[in-house]
């Protein structure tokens, strides 16, 4: 299980979950997904899941239409033990 999190250039945070990292999330929108976990925020403000083994940071490279879905295609820069200090 994977689970995606980013936040808007606004700061309202967003994410879905995935099976893998090729998966296509079928995730909808107007939920409160934030609402089922324990988030904390890194010093970007990041959502990151408290209690996640690993955070890998991407960079959002290219958002490619799939349907009506937006297929997110990230370029990771970082990965590590999750940790909300990071």
């Amino acid at each position: 299980m994977t689970i995606t999190t980013t936040r808007s250039d606004e700061g309202t945070p967003h994410g879905f979950t995935a099976s893998s990292f090729a998966s296509l999330s079928l995730a909808t929108k107007g939920e409160n997904k934030f609402d089922y976990g324990k988030f904390e925020f890194d010093e970007a403000g990041h959502p990151l899941l408290s209690d996640a083994a690993t955070v890998i940071r991407c960079e959002l490279e290219q958002a490619v239409p799939g349907g009506d879905h937006v297929i997110l295609i990230g370029r990771a820069h970082d990965a590590g033990q999750a940790t909300a200090s990071r």
